[in-house]
């Protein structure tokens, strides 16, 4: 088990892992991303921002689109005229601000994307509907204009110039004046734009401000790995509740097998993180009614690999990589996508793999409605007869499932109802 050790993992390590699993569903999204988040930086630099607010709209910038991974037409992202072609240009920015603003490092991020799409002309752009909108909010909205200008199949030297104009020409409209002017003082820096094109920018970004990164504590992490599940769940209806009932199975199964506490914290993050993977996964995919062609089936079967590189450069959590990314995996080694086999599963991967297994079925899916309890322990009792999952931990859990399944079904109640209120939050109207 996991020696009493103090753990901590860096912020921007976390966000930079969860920006690099959108590289999975739209590529251009992660560059575009980070191309804002270094842009952001630098024009916030030089209007003298303090180090704190720098450090907060660099994460922005860098988490600015994750609200797409819960919207279908993915075709206007890049378009200058954004705001003006989208039905509801502020509809993924409002996702995003309700995703991330309960986790106290992301709170400030998440004010600033919140109207990260205002145009300056519109009310002069300092208020909507009744609410600030703050500086921060317009710098990371140039940053943005001015990365969908870049063209990747020119030399950005030799771009410069038709974006300064473009921008200079829009400047007063859709952008805030004061921004435009600190970006003027950028243009004629050369290293600022083969900085925007480099393919090292998460180096550069974390270079330039290591000495302001927050570390996570454990507990922090665990507060984090909530809001990340959050983001997992609510890309569709049919697992709003999925990441948060394993873990608490995961959790209560831990207790019943007499790990110690802090061996329960990492079996509820594990849980939590499990499938961090399938923000790779398409909405169509996920939410087919259908059965999976071949395509799709060999598409879903990717996403524990991918919880597995997304949770593998967080350091000091292998544990908690190991415990959540195999839990497809089988004791007769014909699970997937390692295909390890009987003791090479930790003990802490075949309880999530257990808690999944209770909890998917007992789901509905849009293929079918949820299993009854009796009728999934007879599915779970197959599988372990068939070498699937472990019989003695099975059946211990089979013995205790009425101790806990009363407190699972409320944690499934208040998810079901949190998804709806968060629904209710996204239900706003663009400007005139």
């Amino acid at each position: 088990m996991e020696r009493n050790r103090e753990i901590t993992v860096s912020l921007f390590d976390i966000v930079f892992s969860i920006a690099s699993i959108m590289n999975l569903v739209v590529p251009e999204i992660v560059i575009h991303s980070q191309r804002v988040a270094y842009i952001s930086y630098a024009i916030a630099k030089e209007m003298g921002l303090s180090w704190d607010k720098i450090y907060d709209i660099t994460l922005a910038g860098l988490l600015h689109d994750s609200g797409f991974l819960s919207i279908k037409d993915l075709s206007l992202v890049k378009n200058f005229d954004f705001e003006l072609f989208f039905p509801n240009p502020h509809y993924h920015a409002f996702i995003t601000y309700n995703l991330l603003k309960d986790f106290k490092y992301l709170k400030r991020p998440a004010e600033f994307l919140k109207y990260h799409h205002i145009i300056w002309d519109y009310g002069r752009g300092e208020e909507f509907k009744g609410e600030k909108v703050s500086i921060e909010s317009h710098i990371i909205h140039l940053a943005d204009k001015i990365d969908v200008l870049i063209r990747d199949d020119e030399h950005i030297l030799n771009q410069v110039g038709r974006i300064v104009n473009i921008i200079k020409e829009n400047s007063g409209k859709i952008f805030n004046p004061y921004v435009v002017s600190a970006f003027y003082n950028l243009i004629d820096k050369e290293y600022f734009w083969l900085d925007i094109s480099s393919n090292y920018i998460p180096n550069i970004i974390i270079k330039k401000l290591y000495k302001v990164d927050k570390s996570l504590e454990i507990n922090e992490f665990e507060s984090l790995s909530e809001i990340l599940a959050r983001t997992i769940d609510f890309r569709s209806q049919f697992t709003s509740v999925h990441s948060r009932t394993v873990a608490k199975v995961s959790e209560n199964m831990g207790k019943l097998l007499g790990f110690s506490e802090r061996e329960q914290k990492f079996l509820k993050i594990a849980g939590l993180l499990h499938d961090i993977g399938k923000l790779s996964i398409p909405l169509e995919i996920l939410e087919k009614k259908g059965t999976l062609n071949k395509n799709e089936w060999v598409i879903l079967r990717s996403h524990p690999y991918n919880t597995h590189r997304v949770l593998e450069n967080l350091r000091g959590l292998e544990i908690i990589r190991d415990w959540s990314s195999y839990h497809h995996e089988r004791l007769d080694g014909n699970g997937y996508p390692f295909h390890i086999k009987n003791d090479e599963i930790p003990i802490g991967a075949q309880i999530i793999s257990i808690s999944d297994i209770f909890t998917a079925l007992s789901e509905d899916r849009p293929y079918r409605k949820g299993i009854s309890l009796k009728d999934i322990l007879k599915i779970m009792e197959n599988d372990a007869k068939s070498g699937g999952i472990d019989i003695s931990l099975f059946k211990k859990f089979k013995d205790s499932i009425d101790h806990f399944y009363k407190e699972v079904k409320i944690i499934i109640q208040s998810s079901i109802e949190e998804y709806e209120d968060f629904k209710k939050s996204l239900i706003i109207h663009p400007p005139n």
